[in-house]
């Protein structure tokens, strides 16, 4: 059993058949095998759809780490990710190693949390950050106005 941040894959079973599916489509695609694909082929296969899209966001995780980064992602993932939490009886939910990492949380674990249409969404400081940066990258033009003053004050020192 490998281990990728602490998912373990499957020895045996249908479980571990949904990890070859993925693995086989990644091999045959030559990218990151598709969740609409591992699903559609473990259907035919008579798998669970419950149980495949669980192992697929296992494989998913797995492939992450130990390729480095999704397909077609920069930082956070932009592409929907689900995983099933639970909601304790004190009303405390426990985010995964894994997605804590992929959320940039760090070790404070300050969240900013809002409701969208019934949706909770949790957004760390840092990915807030990246956005907002993302956001006016257009905007900035050429050189900061502090690299251009610092350029300034060391002509003049030059000149002195």
């Amino acid at each position: 059993m490998s281990v990728a941040q602490n998912i373990l894959r499957p020895k045996s079973g249908v479980t571990l058949r949904i990890w070859e599916i993925a693995d086989e489509l990644t091999a045959l695609k030559g990218r990151q095998a598709s969740r609409a694909d591992v699903l559609e082929r473990a259907s035919k296969e008579g798998i669970h759809p419950g149980t495949a899209g669980k192992q697929y966001n296992d494989w998913r995780l797995s492939y992450v780490t130990r390729e480095g980064k999704a397909e077609g992602v920069d930082e956070a993932p932009t592409a929907p990710f689900s995983l099933s939490l639970q909601i304790g009886a004190d009303g405390r939910v426990l985010i995964p190693v894994e997605l804590r990492r992929q959320m940039k949380i760090d070790e404070t674990g300050r969240l900013t949390a809002s409701v969208v249409d019934g949706e909770l969404r949790l957004i760390s400081p840092a990915v807030a950050l990246s956005q907002l940066e993302r956001l006016f990258a257009p905007l900035r033009g050429g050189a900061s106005v502090v690299d251009e003053l610092l350029a300034e004050r060391r002509a003049e020192a030059v000149q002195e």
